[in-house]
């Protein structure tokens, strides 16, 4: 809470309605406020069809509608492709391709032999489907799940993750595994090897201009540019190891999204931001941020793909024995790591010549064939840890980076690489909306993230039930959502939802409160466009175990034509209590295709009543004992503690009087103090036992007859700054021997210690009293000098309260 500047009190609001509770009639005129303008004040509130930004913006969220009901065995959604009216749907975890017809979802093909990871639209009116299996091949279906025809594929692919086309569709490119190769199948039904990347799997592709391809890996995340004359270099090189995601945006730009799947974990990465931190603002060119670094070595080295084929052929696995299978492939990785140790030193030796690649793949071929037990993908359950590409462990650390979680990267025209988005998801998809924002589809929570790289604007459009979002399709102005574990089938609209709300987390005053005014800042509300603000109060932390008072008439935040940034006042109509809730209904009116309106920020007011200050400690002490050779301080340092609930500026009296005045003998020794210290100088009082009383008053911040006081009382102190009297010495010799005595006093403190001093001696000599323990304030004692020298004699005494007073006392005698 902050404190602001001293305002009018608002008349006392009748609260007979709520509680039988007497409300104190005097308020502080210091209200408090609270301020909500980032997303970490907004994130505890409660959410239905807007969104909270990471700017602190509140803003409708995007329609969406629930499209057909799939069949109970189907629980992945791996890709999907719009052919006119129909959507062709590549379905898990038994190999399925399903469509979308008007609603509803039937079963075009089953394949039992295979997955179905990659779909692909033919302007033709069929879809491509690729399959995967012991015998990948290539199959056209018509709407009707006719096939129209098929492709085999060389047999050491395995894996088709992705499909493209490029050239206007002369020439189809397919990503494939274990053995990290981008193939092209020409028109004439030939395929040709485009690129071998050295890495285990290539996961992803995206079609650029000029007949670009660029192609994203496991093992090393790296990210290759493939031109039309088919040279090709890496344009990326991420510290994550998976690429899972490229998309080519309208601008020329490459969004490239990490998927290591160590890193996607419940829960955000990072809390959000609890302090404004500004805006960047918008340019034409869409650049969200400095060039973060230079695209990767044109030249990569090839490196070793036993470790990367391992981890496809675990993927295999587990489509192939369900989650047992998973826990096996973890062991199996394992032990094939250390038997790969030869062919990874051989790898560091050097790049090996394409002899030695092509022996290093077949003796681990061989070894993964011999670890297979069936020799095929079957169609059983796919494991519940990766419904769809494979996962690795961190890259090896001399190459990856320290960030947690996974990045969406942005590369430039020019090639610069700059960071878009960083969370503790998996990026699984990504597609850009027709104004130019980019959605990212994401696991293992199943958030659809929105980006505004140009404003630096990042929200979640939904929290869908699905664990993971897979494919993110654009079709026809529409977005479509498939969604996995369970399988869902979501299309964005191009509007934003006609109306959402957010209602606030209960806010606590701490005291019953009288509300002041609601302070709303607004913008991008047009005809029929507009924010509507509630509240209500209670005396119970929870709303839904007891009565509240009803949510108050809505009040309309009209548009500002001259000042869209000037807060929108309104009186908090709620009657006074201690908790405090607020509801904004958003409704786009006519604003919808814009966005309809943002919240930026609110403010609520309230006070609380005149609170007592509280002072929880006084006490009063000399500072410690010095020693003998310093005199001691007649300061005694009085010092306290003292709060105020409302925040007030608090002034203290101090007052003191001795131990046998009567009740009201108080006198003051000094006022409107505003430090909670003070050294009093005892010399200007009599010795003697005193009591002390601190006041803490308020009155800085409240007139008169409103503020208020606290008191408290030290315990006693005792005032001494008279030294003891040391006696008269009595000095008795006999011989060479003396016999010295006296009796101290003093007045209030005991005898701390008595010593003395013959002739030139520099140290003083200790002396025991007559009872042999100082415990009073009148001490006898005596003292034995013996083999004394003929002659006179100098004695000094040294006579030292409980206070540190000191009395010195000397005497002259002879020895004859």
């Amino acid at each position: 809470m902050t404190p602001t500047p001293p305002r009018f009190v608002r008349p006392l609001l009748a609260l007979a309605v709520l509680c039988p509770v007497a409300l104190p009639s005097a308020y502080a005129i210091q209200p408090q406020r609270w301020t909500h303008s980032t997303e970490a004040d907004f994130e505890a509130g409660e959410l239905d069809g807007v969104v909270v930004t990471n700017l602190g913006d509140i803003k409708l969220a995007t329609a969406v509608d629930s499209l057909g009901e799939f069949p109970e065995e189907v629980t992945v959604i791996y890709d999907m492709a719009v052919v006119g009216e129909t959507t062709f749907i590549a379905a898990g975890p038994a190999g399925k391709l399903l469509k979308l017809v008007d609603g509803e979802i039937t079963e075009l093909a089953d394949l039992p032999d295979h997955q179905v990871f990659a779909l692909l639209a033919s302007s033709e009116g069929f879809v491509t489907a690729a399959l995967s299996g012991q015998e990948s091949k290539l199959v056209a279906y018509d709407a009707e799940g006719e096939v129209l025809r098929e492709m085999l594929l060389p047999e050491d692919v395995r894996y088709i993750w992705d499909m493209a086309t490029r050239n206007d569709g002369e020439q189809l490119v397919l990503a494939t595994g274990p053995e990290g190769k981008v193939l092209g199948v020409n028109a004439d039904g030939e395929t040709v090897e485009l690129l071998d990347t050295a890495q285990a799997n290539v996961l992803c592709l995206a079609e650029g201009a000029n007949g670009a391809i660029f192609a994203g890996t496991d093992t090393d995340g790296l990210v290759y540019r493939l031109d039309a004359e088919g040279v090709a270099f890496v344009a990326y090189d991420a510290d994550e190891p998976e690429i899972g995601a490229l998309l080519v945006a309208e601008d020329g730009s490459v969004y490239v999204g990490t998927a290591d799947a160590e890193q996607a974990t419940p829960g955000r990465m990072e809390d959000p931001t609890e302090e404004e931190t500004g805006r960047p603002e918008p340019e034409g060119d869409a650049e969200a941020a400095p060039p973060a670094e230079l695209p990767g070595d044109p030249e990569p080295q090839p490196l070793d793909t036993a470790e990367g084929a391992e981890a496809a052929e675990g993927v295999a696995e587990e489509t192939e024995a369900g989650a047992e299978a998973a826990t096996e492939e973890a062991a199996a990785e394992d032990a094939a790591a250390e038997d790969s140790a030869e062919e990874t030193e051989i790898a560091e030796a050097g790049p090996p010549s394409p002899e030695q690649l092509d022996a290093l793949r077949e003796e681990v071929r061989k070894r993964l064939l011999a670890a297979r037990k069936s020799g095929k993908v079957a169609a059983g359950p796919a494991s519940g840890k990766s419904a769809a590409r494979p996962t690795r462990n961190a890259r090896p650390a001399s190459t990856g980076g320290d960030k947690s979680g996974n990045a969406v990267y942005r590369i430039d025209t020019q090639g610069f690489v700059s960071e878009v988005f960083r969370e503790s998801v998996a990026v699984l998809d990504l597609v850009e909306q027709a104004d130019g924002h980019i959605l990212v589809g994401t696991g293992s929570e199943g958030q659809l993230y929105r980006l505004d790289p140009a404003a630096g604007e990042t929200s979640v459009l939904n929290d869908l039930e699905a664990q993971q979002l897979l494919t993110l399709v654009v079709a026809d102005g529409r977005i479509l959502v498939g969604g996995s574990n369970p399988a869902a089938l979501i299309e964005l609209t191009d509007e934003t939802a006609g109306e959402g709300s957010y209602t606030s987390d209960v806010l606590d005053a701490t005291h019953i409160s009288l509300w002041g005014t609601f302070l709303v800042t607004a913008q991008g509300m047009g005809d029929n466009g507009t924010v509507q603000v509630e509240t209500r109060s209670g005396n119970v932390s929870d709303p839904e175990i007891a009565a509240w008072s009803e949510w108050s008439v809505a009040e309309s935040v009209t548009a500002q034509v001259a000042d869209p940034l000037q807060p929108r006042e309104y009186t908090i109509g709620s009657p006074p209590a201690r908790f405090l809730q607020y509801r904004l209904t958003l409704q786009g009116g006519d604003t919808a295709e814009a966005g309809g309106p943002t919240v930026g920020k609110v403010e609520l007011a309230y006070v609380t009543p005149n609170l007592r200050p509280s002072v929880s400690s006084f006490t009063a002490a000399y500072p410690d004992f010095a020693g003998v050779d310093q005199p001691a301080s007649p300061a005694m340092s009085i010092g306290w503690e003292a709060t105020d609930e409302n925040g007030d500026r608090l002034l203290y009296d101090l007052e003191f009087k001795p131990a046998a005045a009567t009740k009201n003998g108080w006198l003051p020794l000094v006022e409107d103090l505003a430090d909670a210290s003070y050294e009093w100088d005892t010399r200007k009082v009599p010795d003697g036992r005193y009591h002390l009383r601190v006041t803490a008053d308020d009155r800085l911040d409240n007139p008169g007859d409103m503020a208020m006081q606290a008191r408290r009382l030290a315990d006693p102190v005792l005032i001494d700054n008279t030294p003891p009297a040391a006696g008269e010495l009595k000095v008795e010799v006999t011989g060479t021997t003396a016999k010295v005595s006296a009796t101290a006093k003093d007045a209030y403190s005991p005898i701390q210690s008595v010593a003395y001093t013959l002739d030139d001696a520099k140290e003083y000599t200790p002396v025991l009293p007559d009872d042999l323990i100082y415990d009073s304030t009148s001490e006898a004692w005596s003292a034995t000098l013996s083999d004394l020298s003929p002659g006179g004699h100098s004695l000094t005494v040294r006579t030292l309260d409980a206070r540190g007073n000191a009395t010195y006392t000397s005497t002259l005698f002879e020895v004859k």
